[in-house]
């Protein structure tokens, strides 16, 4: 009884259930279901618009925010969805679930990729109800927002992916990134906790070094190719073209060039 939800259907145009979050009460429930029910899927998939609409919604404080994006047709601007989603990520975090054979999979898994968020495909209507549970699941205990992780004392570059605007109980925080010099100083996570301030510093030189973990240098090469790639949209980007061969010759990392 304390979440809040909205709701924008999108064809052609968009419809609105409210122009503010509405309280998660049976009553704004039914009016939701009541919404849906009126309408008559056809038409496009403009998802776009309806995404800048969702992102405009105002924000209430203190509140861990989740856009979810719902579609069983084929969305086409690809970099356009992409790039308005990295330019909003420390609003909210972003869900994508794909219904149907007819979806576009790449978009569905870049939006969940480059929006820190999970996505998911249901193929059969018998796997409904259990995607739908997962994804409760996941996004049901929001533990921190408001995120920052700082370092001091050690000289941290090239640090990916970004920070996730919100910590899940099921989901780390997770970042690559490298270090010179002596392995010595602090990393710092912030954020805000139920309302509270969160603070969490870990000591560089008492954890230990795995030299072993080889795969480490290869899953932050991939991680940066993801970014730098606009999460597989780009193909034909003469900016990034240098960039990302030096990555994939480096790596040994197949890349779209």
């Amino acid at each position: 009884e304390t979440d809040s939800f909205n709701l924008i259907l999108f064809a052609n145009e968009s419809v609105l259930l409210s122009p503010e979050s509405l309280p998660a009460t049976s009553q704004n429930i039914k009016a939701a279901t009541r919404l849906i029910d009126e309408q008559k899927g056809g038409g496009g998939t403009s998802l776009l618009p309806a995404l800048e609409n969702a992102i405009t919604i105002p924000k209430q404080e203190n509140s861990a925010r989740s856009i979810v994006i719902i579609t069983d047709g084929y969305i086409s601007n690809d970099s356009e969805v992409i790039s308005c989603i990295t330019s909003n990520m420390n609003d909210a975090s972003f869900f994508s679930f794909g219904i149907g054979t007819s979806v576009n999979d790449c978009l569905i898994k870049q939006i969940a990729g480059c929006g820190m968020g999970e996505s998911f495909i249901v193929t059969d209507s018998e796997d409904a109800a259990e995607s739908a549970s997962n994804f409760r699941a996941y996004i049901e205990a929001p533990l921190l927002t408001d995120i920052s992780v700082t370092y001091k004392g050690f000289d941290v570059y090239d640090v990916e992916t970004s920070t996730p605007s919100i910590l899940y109980a099921s989901r780390p925080i997770i970042l690559f990134g490298k270090w010179r010099g002596a392995p010595k100083g602090t990393v710092t996570v912030t954020g805000q906790a139920g309302g509270e301030e969160y603070r969490q510093e870990i000591t560089v030189e008492e954890t230990a070094s795995d030299t072993e973990s080889e795969a480490l240098r290869y899953l932050w090469a991939r991680t940066r190719l993801d970014r730098v790639t606009g999460y597989g949209n780009i193909r034909n980007d003469e900016s990034v073209k240098k960039e990302v061969v030096e990555l994939g010759l480096k790596y040994n990392m197949v890349t779209p060039y």
